[in-house]
């Protein structure tokens, strides 16, 4: 198995952008032609969707949607967790303000 990565830097708190350039451009430099190929962000609060690029309204709807679906509040319950590693291995403490 092959892996290659890039960065992407978001300017806004939802962000759709268009990787397809920095993905073609990863298969030209290895050189894969065939295979399959996986693309995943490590991020848990980034997904991957696959949506048509050819009218930029596409883009800013998902956006404006997104944006309605989950608001930017500070009311979400799991933003008062804390997590606390305690010395049993492969255990965590959870500690609520």
């Amino acid at each position: 198995m092959q892996t290659a990565e890039f960065n992407l830097e978001t300017q806004r708190r939802t962000h759709f952008a268009a990787i397809a350039p920095q993905v073609a451009a990863i298969l030209e430099k290895q050189g894969w032609r065939d295979g399959v190929l996986t693309i995943f962000s490590p991020h848990t609060t980034a997904a991957i969707t696959i949506n048509e690029n050819a009218d930029p309204d596409v883009a800013r709807d998902m956006e404006r949607f997104s944006d309605e679906l989950i608001p930017q509040s500070r009311h979400f319950r799991h933003a008062r967790v804390i997590l606390m590693p305690i010395s049993r291995p492969a255990s965590t403490a959870l500690r609520f303000r």
